[in-house]
C-alpha cells in the first residue's frame, strides 16, 4: 500500500482556493490497513535467514559418499544361507550413479521391481539402498542445524515398505552412538522438490552422519545437499501480536491498553523459575497483571523515571504449548495507561526472558501516544468483544477498563471467567454480559464423566456403548431429568440469581463433531424415534440400531433435527424460567446457515431450520479471514468481501426458513480477532464489523479480542460503533431497497475484478465495490464498500428513483464529509464520490426541505473531488497493474463457457442429443462452505447434454467435467446419485487427489454403430489441481442402447515425466436402500462371487496379484480401518434391491487396473465405488 504524505500550509485569505484544495486532498483519505501489517512477518523471515549460517557444512563430495545395498535382517524370521544368496542377487540388480546437474553433484539410486523375485508377497525382506558418507562430520552440541536438498524420483508399485528417508545419527567425542536416530521421510515426486529438515543436536553430540536411504522399490535423485547452523531459542518471550507487525504499541492519552506476552522454548530446555522483566518508560503506568494467574510481581523505580517489573511466568503444559510460535497460554497480560500528550514520539520499552542462571535476549518495542478517542453506543446493534481473560481487579483496574470499554460505544461483553468485580462493573455500565454455558458442542456437558453419572444420561452408539465420555443423551435435557436439574440448572440458578454473575449464555455448538454423528441409540431415543416417525415397533426392532440410518435415512435425519431443536428449546426455556431475559445462544459454523440448496433442501441432521424459530439468538461464527503471522501475505482481490457475502447469505437463509418475524432469531457475528495465530489489521476488523451490520445481522464480537492488540484496533471498533449508531435508524427502523431499486455504483478509476461470488449465485462474480441502499421516510443511506485492499476508488453513484422537483443534500458519515446538494436529475445521471482502500463509506442523503444536515467540514464540490481523482489516477493505475500481476501469478483463471449448440438435435440409431442450459436456482443440491465462494465459471448457466435412447435418459454435465449426473431408465429407476458435482465417471487422479469439474470443450461428434459418440477436451489449470496444470484431458463418450463407453486420455506437454494414479469417481444409486432393502455389489473372487452390502465401513477391492500401493491406499478415508479384499476381475455389477436392475461396470485396460475403492459413512446417500488404476508414468508428449 502506498503512502500519501499531505502538507498543510498556513496562508492568507487571498489563497482560499488553495486552502480548499489541500483540505480536499486530506479529507479524501486513501484508506489502507491502518498499520504496517507485514513488517513483522518480513522481519521474522529475514531473521530466520540471518540465523542460518552461510556455507555448506555437509559437502557430500568431500565426505566420500558411497552407495550401499542390503537387507534388513530383522525383517525375516531367520537369516540363513538362502537369504544371503538372495541379497547377493538383488545387489546385482540395483543401480546407482554420481551425476552432474547444473554443475552440482547428484546422486542417483534405482531399486527395480525385479528384486521382488527374491522377496515374498509382503515385500519381505525389507531392503535399503543407501547413500552414506564415509566420514563423520564434526558438529557442536545443543545447536540447531538445517539440512536442505533437492530431490526427484518415484516409488514403484511394490509391496511392503516404500520410503525415501533422511537419517541423522549422532555420536559422542569417542564416536559412540548417542541418542536416537532422527528420521525425515521425504516425498518422491517426478518433478524437482525441495526437502528441509531441522534438528537440535544433543548435549553429548560431537559428530553426526547424515545419510539417505531408499527402502523398497523406486528411483531417487538427490542433489544440492547442504547443511547450515541455525540459531535456536531457549526460553524467550515476545510482545504478542504487535511484535509480529510493526512492533509498536499505540496508546491513547487517558485510555487503557493490554500488553500481552507469549513464551517460546524452541530448544525444549525448560528453565528453572522462569520470569519476564519489563521496563516501561516514564509516563506509562501498569495497573495490574492478569488475574488468571494471580502471581505476585516486583516493581522497581529507576533513576530515569522508568519502571522495571519482574513477573513470574507459569505456563500450563510447557512441552506441548511453548515449543514454537509464542502461542498457547499467555502468562503475562498487563493493563497499562498514560497521561502523556499525544505526539509522533516513540518511547522505547524493553523486555527480557529471565530465569535462574539464565538471561535471554533483551528485546524492545515502541510505545506511541495517540489522541484520545471515543465511540457512540448503538441502540439496536449488539457490539462488544469475545474476551477470554479476566483482568486483575486491584487498584480499581476493572472499573477503569470498564469505563474505557463503555466509552468506546460497546454494549455487550463475553468473558469465559466472570469475577464479581468484572461482572458488577459491566452491569453498572449497562453492558450485556455473556458467559460460557455448561452444555456445549451439541450434547457434551461439563461435570462428571459418563462412568460417574446415572446410566440414563449416557449417549449411546450403535454398539450400545457410550459414544463420548462427556456426552448426554438428548433426553437428559428434554425430559428435564433429575441429573439435569441438579447438575446443570441448579448451579446456573445460583450464579444468575444469587451471584448476579451474567445475563445470557453461549457456547460452541457442533453436535456432530465430538460424538457419534449418527445419533443416540438408547432405549428412550428409540421410543422417541418410533413415535416421531410413525414406524411400527416390529419394523423398528428389525433394523435397530445398525440398519436404521440405511433403511430410514430421511426419517432418522428429520428425527435428529427435531430432537436437537427440542433439546435447545428446552435449555433456553429453562434459563428463561430462572431469569426472564436470559437464554442460550449456540455458536455454530456459519456453513449451516448459508442459503445454499443443500441447507435449504437436502437431508441435513441438526438443521438450523428446525430450531431457528425457537430461540432468541444464534451465533454463526466466522469466516476467519487471516493468515498465520509467520506467513502473512497479500490476500486475493476483495478477500474480505466473504464476510459480507456470508452475512447476506445467512440473512437470506432466515428469510426462507422463518416466516414469522416475531420468532426470527437475531444473529451475532464472530469476525476474526486473533485465532490460532491468525492476525488482522485494524481496518480489516472495522470492515468485517460493518459488513455483518450491513449484511443484516444484529451484533458482532471479534474472536478473540483484545488479545494484545493496541489502541489502533480499539479506535477502529469505536469508529465502527459510531457509524452504526449514526445509521441505525436506516438499517433497523427503515427499509432496505432491493438492488433493482437501490443506487448503482460504477468505478471511475482503475478497479480490478473480484474472484468471489454470492452463495446463492456461486457462478456469477461480484464486484469488490458494493452498495446497499436503505430508506427511512424521505432520507436515504448509501452504504458503499471498497473491498480492494490495495487502493482507493473514485466512483459514480447513480440513483434514479427520486421526485424530479426536489434537491438533496449528501454527506459521508465517516469523517462527516459534506458533498453539497444535488438535483434529482444530477443524482439520476450520477455523481462522483470516493471510498478509501478497504473502507465502508456511509453516505446519508436528505431532501433540502427536511432537517438540514449539519457538517463542520468544508464543502467537497464535484470539481474538487474530480480534481483529486485526476491527481491520484496515475498511482491508482499503478496499483491496478500490480493487482493484475498478482492475480495472474497467484489465482486460478476465470473459466468461460464453451459453445455446445452444435450438439442440439443430433440423432443416430435411436440415440438423440439434446442440450439443456440450467440457470441459477436449478443447479441441484451441493454442500458449500463460507470459504468456497471463489468463482469458477463467470456465468449463471450450467450446460448439460441429455442423451435419449428409447425411454432412457442420461444426463452429462458438459460444463462440469462431462460426468454423468443422472441416468434414468424407462421404469423410473435412477442409476446415479442426485448431486451436482458427483455421479458416474467423474474424471480425476487418485494420486494426486483431484476431480475434474470444469467446462469441457467439444472436439467432434461421430456416428457409431448403434448410436452417437462425442469427444471433448480440457487443458487443466489451477482450478483442477496445481500439480496437473498444463495437462490435456481428452474424454470420449460413446452412447448406445443401455450402454456408455468412456475413454479418458491424458497428454503431457511438460518437459518432464509425470507420475499419477487415475480413477473415475462413481456413486451408483443402486447401492442405496429402497423400501428398507439395501442394494448390493457383486465382484468376482476366483471361482466365487463376493457380495458387498453397505455397512458404512471403507473397503478396497484390489486385483489379486497386484502389489499393494501405499500411495493409493493412503487416500482412503480412515485408511487404517480400510478392509482389503482381493478380487480376480476388473468388473462389478450393482444390483438394485427392488426390481433387480443391474448396472454393470467393466474396466480396461485390465493390466493397469489396481482395484475398486469403496468408502462410506452414515451421512452419504450411497457408497462410492471408484475404479483406480496403478500409478503410471506419463512421458513428455
Amino acid at each position: 500500500m502506498r503512502k500519501i504524505t499531505l502538507a498543510v500550509f498556513l496562508i492568507t485569505a487571498c489563497f482560499g482556493a488553495c486552502l480548499l484544495a489541500q483540505t480536499a486532498d486530506q479529507l479524501l483519505h486513501p484508506g489502507g490497513l491502518g498499520i504496517d501489517f507485514f513488517a513483522g512477518t518480513e522481519a521474522f523471515q529475514a531473521r530466520q535467514k540471518q540465523r542460518t549460517s552461510s556455507g555448506n557444512l555437509l559437502p557430500f563430495e568431500k565426505l566420500e559418499a558411497k552407495f550401499s545395498f542390503g537387507c534388513n535382517r530383522g525383517s525375516v524370521p531367520e537369516w540363513n544361507a538362502t537369504m544371503v544368496s538372495a541379497e547377493q542377487e538383488m545387489r546385482k540388480l540395483v543401480q546407482s550413479e554420481i551425476r552432474k546437474i547444473g554443475g552440482k553433484t547428484a546422486y542417483w539410486l534405482n531399486t527395480p521391481l525385479s528384486i521382488n523375485a527374491f522377496r515374498d508377497e509382503f515385500g519381505v525382506p525389507i531392503v535399503w539402498h543407501r547413500l552414506m558418507p564415509s566420514e563423520f562430520l564434526p558438529v557442536q552440541p545443543s545447536l540447531k542445524y538445517r539440512i536442505t536438498f533437492k530431490l526427484k524420483g518415484e516409488f514403484y508399485a511394490s509391496p511392503g515398505s516404500n520410503r525415501f528417508v533422511l537419517t541423522v545419527d549422532q555420536f559422542s567425542a569417542e564416536r559412540k552412538r548417542v541418542g536416537v536416530p532422527l528420521y525425515h521421510n521425504c516425498a518422491l515426486l517426478p518433478n524437482e522438490s525441495v526437502g528441509e529438515f531441522s534438528f537440535i543436536t544433543g548435549e553429548e553430540t560431537r559428530f553426526l552422519r547424515a545419510h539417505f536411504g531408499l527402502s523398497g522399490c523406486g528411483t531417487a535423485e538427490v542433489y544440492d545437499i547442504q547443511m547450515q547452523t541455525q540459531m535456536v531459542d531457549d526460553y524467550e518471550v515476545q510482545l504478542h501480536p504487535m511484535a509480529t507487525m510493526d512492533n509498536q504499541f499505540h496508546l491513547a492519552s487517558g485510555k487503557y491498553g493490554h500488553l500481552l506476552f507469549g513464551q517460546q522454548v524452541e530448544s525444549g530446555n525448560m528453565p528453572e523459575n522462569p520470569k519476564m522483566k519489563l521496563t516501561l518508560p516514564a509516563g506509562f503506568q501498569m495497573l495490574g497483571n492478569s488475574r488468571n494467574w494471580g502471581n505476585p510481581y516486583t516493581e522497581t523505580k529507576n533513576s530515569d523515571g522508568s519502571t522495571t517489573f519482574v513477573f513470574p511466568v507459569r505456563v500450563y503444559q510447557w512441552e506441548r504449548l511453548a515449543r514454537k510460535d509464542y502461542s498457547g497460554t499467555f502468562p503475562v497480560l498487563l493493563l497499562i495507561t498514560t497521561d502523556l500528550a499525544p505526539s509522533e514520539k516513540l518511547y522505547r520499552a524493553e523486555y527480557q526472558a529471565i530465569a535462574d542462571q539464565y538471561q535471554g535476549q533483551v528485546k524492545h518495542f515502541s510505545l506511541k501516544v495517540i489522541p484520545s478517542f471515543a465511540g457512540k453506543r448503538p441502540k439496536y446493534f449488539q457490539t462488544g468483544v469475545y474476551d477470554y481473560r479476566s483482568m486483575d481487579t486491584g487498584n480499581g483496574s476493572m472499573e477503569k477498563f470498564t469505563a474505557f470499554y463503555a466509552d468506546m460505544g460497546f454494549n455487550c461483553y463475553f468473558c469465559f471467567s466472570w469475577v464479581p468485580e468484572t461482572s458488577q462493573a459491566m452491569k453498572q455500565a449497562g453492558i450485556w454480559r455473556l458467559a460460557a454455558a455448561p452444555l456445549h458442542d451439541g450434547f457434551l456437558a461439563n461435570g462428571p464423566q459418563v462412568d460417574k453419572r446415572p446410566a440414563y444420561t449416557a449417549f449411546l452408539g450403535t454398539d450400545g456403548k457410550p459414544a463420548h465420555h462427556s456426552a448426554l443423551c438428548p433426553n437428559t435435557v428434554i425430559q428435564q431429568s433429575e441429573y439435569y436439574r441438579e447438575q446443570i440448572l441448579a448451579p446456573l440458578r445460583k450464579k444468575m440469581l444469587e451471584d448476579d454473575a451474567f445475563d445470557f449464555l453461549m457456547s460452541n455448538w457442533e453436535p456432530g463433531h465430538f460424538q457419534s454423528g449418527s445419533g443416540c441409540y438408547c432405549s428412550k431415543c428409540k421410543e422417541q424415534f418410533r413415535q416421531h416417525s410413525g414406524i411400527s415397533e416390529a419394523e423398528l426392532n428389525a433394523y435397530w440400531p445398525g440398519q436404521i440410518i440405511t433403511n430410514f435415512r430421511k426419517q432418522w435425519f428429520d428425527f435428529k433435527s427435531w430432537q436437537h431443536a427440542l433439546y435447545l428449546e428446552t435449555f433456553d426455556k429453562d434459563l428463561k424460567e430462572i431469569a426472564k431475559d436470559a437464554g442460550f445462544m449456540p455458536m455454530i459454523t456459519r456453513d449451516l446457515m448459508l442459503d445454499t440448496e443443500f441447507n435449504l433442501t437436502a437431508d441435513n441432521a441438526f438443521a438450523v431450520s428446525h430450531y431457528a424459530n425457537r430461540i432468541d439468538w444464534i451465533n454463526p461464527w466466522g469466516p476467519y479471514l487471516g493468515y498465520h503471522w509467520k506467513e502473512n501475505r497479500w490476500p486475493p482481490t476483495g478477500d474480505r468481501i466473504r464476510m459480507l457475502t456470508a452475512a447476506r447469505s445467512a440473512t437470506r437463509y432466515l428469510d426462507r426458513v422463518c416466516c414469522d418475524a416475531e420468532k426470527r432469531p437475531k444473529l451475532l457475528a464472530f469476525p476474526l480477532g486473533l485465532c490460532v495465530q491468525m492476525t488482522i489489521a485494524p481496518a480489516a476488523l472495522k470492515m468485517d464489523t460493518l459488513s455483518v451490520y450491513i449484511g443484516g445481522w444484529q451484533g458482532s464480537t471479534p474472536y478473540y479480542f483484545p488479545s494484545g492488540y493496541d489502541n489502533r484496533y480499539w479506535l477502529a471498533l469505536a469508529e465502527a460503533n459510531t457509524l452504526i449508531a449514526d445509521s441505525e435508524r436506516f438499517v433497523f427502523e427503515g427499509e432496505k431497497l432491493s438492488p433493482e431499486k437501490g443506487a448503482v455504483v460504477t468505478a471511475l478509476t482503475a478497479f480490478p475484478e473480484c474472484p468471489f461470488a454470492e452463495f446463492n449465485a456461486p457462478d456469477k462474480p461480484i464486484s469488490a465495490l458494493q452498495v446497499d441502499t436503505f430508506r427511512k421516510d424521505d432520507d436515504y443511506l448509501f452504504a458503499v464498500a471498497n473491498f480492494w485492499q490495495r487502493s482507493e476508488v473514485f466512483f459514480r453513484l447513480a440513483f434514479p428513483s427520486l421526485p424530479v422537483d426536489k434537491r438533496y443534500h449528501l454527506k459521508n458519515l465517516d469523517g462527516n464529509l459534506d458533498y453539497g446538494s444535488f438535483s434529482a436529475r444530477e443524482l439520476a445521471e450520477g455523481i462522483t464520490l470516493h471510498c478509501g482502500a478497504l473502507r465502508w463509506a456511509f453516505f446519508v442523503m436528505q431532501p433540502e426541505s427536511g432537517q438540514a444536515l449539519q457538517s463542520s467540514s468544508p464543502l467537497l464540490t464535484q470539481a474538487e473531488v474530480k480534481r483529486v481523482q485526476q491527481q491520484r489516477s496515475k498511482t491508482i493505475r499503478q496499483d491496478y497493474a500490480a493487482e493484475l500481476a498478482f492475480q495472474k501469478e497467484s489465482l486460478p483463471p476465470m473459466e468461460s463457457m464453451p459453445d455446445y449448440s452444435m450438439l442440439e438435435g443430433l440423432e443416430h440409431a435411436g440415440v438423440r442429443f439434446r442440450i439443456e442450459s440450467k440457470t441459477k436456482g436449478t443447479r441441484g443440491v451441493q454442500r458449500v462452505g463460507a470459504y468456497d465462494t471463489r468463482v469458477s465459471v463467470p456465468t449463471d448457466r450450467q450446460t448439460s447434454l441429455l442423451v435419449e435412447s428409447g425411454n432412457d435418459i442420461c444426463r452429462v454435465e458438459l460444463s462440469r467435467g462431462a460426468f454423468i449426473s443422472s441416468w434414468r431408465l424407462q421404469d423410473g429407476t435412477e442409476l446415479c446419485v442426485s448431486d451436482p458435482d458427483l455421479g458416474l465417471a467423474v474424471d480425476g487422479p487418485w494420486v494426486p487427489a483431484a476431480r475434474i469439474k470444469h467446462p469441457m470443450t467439444v472436439l467432434k461428434t461421430e456416428k457409431i454403430d448403434g448410436g452417437l459418440a462425442i469427444e471433448l477436451e480440457r487443458k487443466l489449470n489451477l482450478n483442477d489441481h496445481k500439480d496437473l496444470t498444463g495437462l490435456v484431458l481428452n474424454k470420449r463418450m460413446e452412447f448406445t442402447t443401455h450402454q456408455v463407453k468412456i475413454t479418458s486420455t491424458l497428454k503431457n506437454p511438460y518437459s518432464d515425466t509425470l507420475r499419477f494414479a487415475y480413477r473415475y469417481q462413481n456413486l451408483p444409486m443402486l447401492l442405496a436402500s429402497q423400501e428398507k432393502q439395501s442394494g448390493k455389489a457383486l465382484l468376482k473372487a476366483g471361482q466365487n462371487t463376493h457380495e458387498f452390502k453397505r455397512d458404512f465401513n471403507s473397503y478396497f477391492f484390489r486385483m489379486n496379484g497386484v502389489p499393494a500401493d501405499q500411495h493409493i491406499l493412503r487416500n482412503m478415508p480412515e485408511k487404517e480401518k480400510t478392509r482389503i479384499i482381493l478380487i480376480s476381475a476388473a468388473e462389478v455389477d450393482f444390483v438394485a434391491p427392488k426390481n433387480q436392475t443391474i448396472l454393470s461396470v467393466r474396466v480396461s485396460p485390465v493390466e493397469d487396473f489396481h482395484g475398486f475403492a469403496a468408502f462410506d459413512s452414515p451421512g452419504l446417500e450411497t457408497c462410492t465405488f471408484e475404479p483406480i488404476f496403478n500409478q503410471r508414468e506419463l512421458p513428455v508428449g
